[in-house]
């Protein structure tokens, strides 16, 4: 069940982003999440979804 989602530090890493931007992306710009127990989970196919509707000229793909 919970292979499909990533925790926040191991997001920051994939992402290479530090954790002020991700609260940023979280709090203005609807950044999918889910809170649980305090803390946070991150779904890849939204995160994918949501990275593909920001970005310009670019389509984001996972690694194999």
């Amino acid at each position: 069940m919970f292979e499909n989602y990533l925790d926040r530090l191991t997001l920051l890493k994939e992402l290479g982003i530090s954790q002020s931007t991700l609260s940023r992306r979280m709090k203005y710009d609807n950044f999918p999440y889910i809170k649980m127990k305090g803390r946070l989970f991150f779904n890849k196919n939204e995160v994918k979804k949501y990275l593909n509707s920001y970005s310009v000229n670019y389509v984001f793909q996972e690694k194999d």
